[in-house]
């Protein structure tokens, strides 16, 4: 399994490997941005966080980031699964009742997205995107996202777009 360096966030918005980037649409001070090294994708988000309590006209700032690594066919993957297991009934080929997970080998990693309860401050529901294989430290590394996030404020629009360019060859 290849294994990539930790993006440089500062100048993420340099770095010749990022294909498409997109506002956190719940966090405008943070960027989601969509990497292809080779035949592998990096999800990543980046954005500078101030902390004022550490006391009067004082401030603690740094950078945040996260990424998560996968085989550059895992995106058409997670939108297919989304669509295909999640919305649909077990009868046209979807989930079945009471199953709320779903994980694949893509390209020889282990893939995984999960219907979540309870995420965010408005405890909502939304999904979670794994890669099982890589961990951090001891558990796999994943991002998860709100249905408000995903489908009203276009995250899913976002990974179906770039899903479709690499389904194209464009990336």
């Amino acid at each position: 399994m290849r294994q990539f360096e930790s993006i440089d966030p500062e100048n993420i918005e340099n770095d010749p490997r990022v294909v498409s980037s997109k506002q956190d649409p719940n966090n405008p001070k943070r960027t989601f941005y969509l990497l292809i090294d080779g035949d592998y994708t990096i999800l990543a988000t980046a954005q500078y966080w101030e902390d004022p309590t550490e006391g009067p006209n004082k401030w603690k700032s740094e950078w945040l980031h996260y990424q998560l690594e996968f085989p550059k066919q895992g995106l058409p993957w997670l939108v297919d699964t989304i669509e295909n297991k999640f919305f649909k009934l077990a009868k046209e080929g979807g989930l079945p009742a009471g199953v709320f997970h779903f994980t694949e080998a893509i390209e020889g990693e282990r893939l995984r997205v999960d219907r979540y309860f309870g995420l965010g401050e408005n405890r909502e529901t939304g999904y979670a995107f794994a890669t099982v294989d890589r961990r951090d430290p001891n558990i796999s590394k994943e991002y998860s996202f709100t249905d408000t996030a995903l489908f009203e404020l276009g995250l899913f629009a976002w990974f179906k777009d770039n899903a479709e360019r690499i389904r194209r060859g464009e990336l």
